[in-house]
């Protein structure tokens, strides 16, 4: 099962005490019987629903929700500080709420800011209200008496709720399509997979591209060239990707989409100027990718002494550790096979 939290409390992802809340909530819900738990947590931006009488409306929460439960999210939770909560003007005497409905979707919002005390008690409300409101939604919907209120009064953590909640019956229907969508879609993972890396060799093939397999001569000694550079500046820096195979590319698409983890790159195989040996990643040997603006500028500015393109100034997607050298060529050149590799040697 997963339970996505989003919030629009930008600081909310600063929370030095975050790791261990998530953690909580997902172990009490690791409790339930049938089911293993995963919590994600993240920042949605400013979130503006449509409040009446001081809660927010199904309909609005539904359009919210349903693409994210396509996405293989089961659970959603709503997360607004104290002050977004009042101007919002949902009802001040809530913590929080529960969708109830009839779809599979759980849905619930609620408010804490990092260090929030539940009642009067020592318990973080932020956790207790996460886990409450998921507990109006189970019980509700495999059918069992909800006793969340009752449960809560008597206990200040209601982590030890869900020891009773057995998750085979959560809509049984559902559950059984989910197995069998899970089966299928990881065939049909494998069958696109295999599909993208062949067509993209036929493509290669007929139009004669001269594949390489490592960073072109020129782009390797240009980056070790920077290396060099920045370490007479005081800065130890390495290259943590250069030549990307097709294959690798092909992954790293699907990751986020049909393969588990985030987004991390918008191109496909052939995409990338990494896929031809003409780019290169770099980060700080001891600061990472934590460097200073100062640092990176410098960075930057060796980089494009030495002949490259720094993605540090790029206007919409800035990519500070990227570095790619094209000699006047467009990536669709590489694409189509009308490039004079001599001139990277």
């Amino acid at each position: 099962m997963k339970y996505l939290i989003l919030s629009s409390d930008p600081t909310m992802l600063t929370w030095k005490s975050l790791p261990a809340k998530v953690k909580k909530i997902t172990a009490a819900l690791n409790k339930t019987k049938n089911a293993t738990w995963e919590v994600e947590v993240r920042y949605q931006g400013e979130i503006e629903p449509e409040v009446k009488n001081g809660r927010i409306t199904h309909a609005w929460y539904d359009t919210l929700s349903k693409p994210l439960f396509l996405q293989g999210n089961e659970f959603l939770f709503l997360q607004f500080s104290k002050t977004d909560w009042t101007r919002l003007s949902l009802q001040n005497t809530l913590r929080g709420a529960n969708q109830r409905d009839t779809d599979v979707v759980g849905e619930s919002y609620g408010w804490a800011d990092e260090n929030t005390k539940r009642k009067d008690t020592k318990e973080n409300q932020f956790v207790q209200v996460v886990l409450h409101e998921i507990s109006h939604e189970i019980a509700h919907n495999i059918g069992v008496l909800d006793n969340t209120h009752t449960y809560h009064d008597a206990n200040p953590d209601i982590s030890g709720i869900f020891a009773s909640y057995d998750m085979a019956l959560w809509h049984p229907k559902y559950q059984a399509e989910k197995g069998i969508r899970a089966m299928l879609r990881k065939v049909l993972i494998e069958i696109v997979k295999r599909l993208q890396i062949q067509q993209l060799q036929e493509r290669l093939a007929k139009e004669k591209v001269s594949k390489p397999t490592d960073l072109l001569p020129l782009v390797k000694r240009k980056a070790d060239d920077i290396i060099a550079a920045m370490a007479k500046l005081g800065h130890q820096i390495r290259i943590v990707e250069g030549y990307r195979s097709m294959e690798r590319q092909t992954e790293l698409y699907n990751q986020g989409r049909t393969t588990k983890g985030n987004i991390v790159t918008n191109a496909k195989a052939g995409e990338s100027w990494h896929n031809y040996g003409t780019a290169v990643d770099f980060v700080f040997r001891k600061e990472g990718y934590n460097a200073t603006n100062k640092q990176w500028q410098i960075l930057g500015d060796v980089g494009k002494a030495h002949g490259f393109e720094w993605g540090g100034d790029w206007t919409g997607f800035v990519d500070r550790p990227h570095f790619e050298m094209r000699l006047g060529y467009i990536l669709k050149d590489f694409q189509d096979g009308k490039v004079d590799y001599k001139k990277f040697n």
